[in-house]
């Protein structure tokens, strides 16, 4: 953080990219030594740099091939590795990763975003679950988090001098 917090504003917009970041985290096998606080303080200050959650973008091997394209929402939905080579189950612990991605969809993560190859975050772990035969943890979380929203903008608000939802 202390070096892109020196850089260019204009500089980092332009050349960093959180989905390509969190990649090559997971395909070196870095994400194993964060916990979700440091990845979603990672995230926070990248977006308070500019830096737009849901863009699309791609990484290349050295050979010149597509080996990731898309958002954090594409990778975090690829749970076994069978799009972008990157297994989430290596290093990945499964409340590390509920934490994470819903402080990601917190800020507005895309999971309805087409990548190049236009698959969207949902596509991807729909692939995933018919392929591995089981509930996908992209899923489960996702399903999870969209139940709480739903839950907390129908129940009473409970803020002093603040009149709540009456529940019929």
């Amino acid at each position: 953080m202390e070096i892109v917090a020196g850089l260019d504003n204009t500089l980092l917009r332009s050349r960093w990219h959180l989905g390509c970041w969190l990649w090559e985290l997971l395909l070196n096998h870095e994400f194993s030594n964060l916990n979700a606080g440091t990845l979603l303080s990672a995230f926070a200050f990248a977006i308070s740099r500019g830096i737009d959650i849901n863009i699309v973008k791609g990484n290349k091997d050295s050979l010149g091939y597509p080996v990731f394209n898309g958002t954090a929402a594409h990778l975090l939905a690829d749970t076994h590795g069978d799009h972008f080579r990157a297994d989430l189950h290596r290093g990945f612990d499964e409340q590390v990763y509920k934490e994470f991605l819903c402080g990601l969809l917190g800020r507005s993560l895309d999971i309805d975003l087409a990548n190049f190859g236009g698959l969207t975050a949902r596509d991807i772990d729909e692939s995933v679950q018919s392929k591995h035969g089981r509930r996908n943890p992209f899923g489960k979380v996702l399903n999870a988090y969209m139940l709480h929203d739903k839950l907390a903008d129908t129940l009473p608000d409970n803020k002093p001098g603040k009149p709540g939802k009456q529940l019929i």
